[in-house]
């Protein structure tokens, strides 16, 4: 079994919960992705095997939700964003 862990991020509108756009991310690597403006919540999901879109990372997955929502956006120009680690 592999030890490598890849992750896939959610993002779903604060207020509807409708999800937006989601992310994998492989072992040891970085994403860089436009966000629309907007709120929204987090999920996070990570394992060491990728099942597909229905199983995600099967029994052995470790599942997260973003504490606070993250806002982001464009004040006189400048974009906010945020980091995931």
């Amino acid at each position: 079994m592999s030890t490598a862990t890849h992750h896939i991020v959610e993002l779903t509108d604060d207020s509807s919960g409708t999800p937006v756009l989601s992310v994998f991310v492989r072992n040891g690597e970085v994403a860089t992705i436009k966000v629309p403006l907007g709120t929204y919540k987090v999920n996070m999901a990570k394992g060491s095997r990728w099942y597909g879109e229905t199983k995600l990372f099967g029994t052995y997955m470790r599942v997260a939700q973003g504490i606070a929502p993250l806002e982001f956006t464009a004040i006189r120009n400048p974009i906010t964003g945020h980091n995931l680690t």
